[in-house]
């Protein structure tokens, strides 16, 4: 789906279900699997909810890890880096998503749940990459 056609949707239907492109919300959100149903942002957003946001020529749906005086601080569930994105930036908000056939609204529990997990896991993501990072180095190192 283009970007006029989420913009139109979200406007005159006041929400838009689209599938879900890339990896940055992996485990979540798979590729050719899942579409995610967005509503029009209507008030702030809330830590740990899922944005739609663009940025250049590009649609990006990643949560929101913490709010600012003026902006989101918002990574993918699969990303180490964060981006900081201008209230202004942000169009809509997940309700619900269709994960391999099966609704989940971000009301579920466990999904509540995982989000603040993910959350709090980020650090972790951030470990792992370096220490890979650092192995990779180590092995390129010892076998020259």
């Amino acid at each position: 789906m283009n970007m006029m056609k989420i913009e139109e949707a979200l406007s005159e239907q006041g929400k838009c279900v689209f599938p879900v492109k890339g990896t940055s919300m992996l485990p979540l959100l798979r590729q050719e699997r899942d579409t995610v149903v967005v509503v029009p942002l209507c008030e702030m957003a809330e830590k740990y909810d899922v944005v739609l946001f663009r940025m250049k020529e590009n649609y990006i749906l990643h949560r929101v890890i913490k709010i600012k005086k003026d902006r989101y601080i918002i990574c993918g569930d699969n990303c180490i880096s964060k981006e900081v994105v201008p209230f202004g930036s942000v169009i809509g908000v997940a309700v619900g998503f269709n994960i391999n056939g099966n609704y989940v609204s971000v009301d579920d529990e466990e999904y509540v749940k995982y989000s603040k997990k993910q959350v709090r896991g980020r650090w972790k993501r951030i470990l792992k990459g370096k220490a890979v990072y650092v192995a990779k180095r180590l092995f390129k190192r010892s076998h020259k």
